[in-house]
């Protein structure tokens, strides 16, 4: 009866974390870029990332008080090398906004310019 317990919590603790998805994740993955709306960012991150594992969190920094952060890590093709990849998206669930916070490859924080890149490349007007 015992392990029967266990397995049946175990199920029901799957099916509720598969079903019920964080909003501020939710407001991420199902939203758009400003001025693109051909692909959600969750189709944009399925298309770019290999195997993307989404995560939420309060931000421990004072000026992100206000704001939850989505990350998301897998591994992406650059330079035609397989490279860690981490993004992160401060958000706002009271208004449903989101920007695009950091960028880091292989552990290593990426500049502005990389950043348009990545937003550039989900928009289709970069090189694949």
């Amino acid at each position: 009866m015992k392990k029967f317990f266990i397995a049946l919590c175990l199920i029901v603790s799957v099916f509720f974390t598969s079903c019920f998805e964080d909003k501020a994740i939710s407001i991420v993955k199902n939203g758009y870029f400003s001025g693109y709306t051909d692909m959600t960012v969750g189709e944009a991150v399925n298309g770019f990332f290999a195997n993307p594992k989404w995560t939420s969190g309060i931000p421990v920094d004072e000026e992100l008080s206000n704001f939850m952060l989505v990350n998301v890590k897998g591994n992406i093709l650059y330079n035609e090398k397989k490279v860690d990849a981490f993004i992160q998206f401060t958000v706002d669930e009271n208004t449903g906004e989101f920007e695009l916070y950091a960028f880091e490859m292989n552990g290593i924080p990426q500049n502005n310019i990389m950043k348009l890149y990545f937003i550039c490349y989900f928009k289709g007007f970069c090189n694949h």
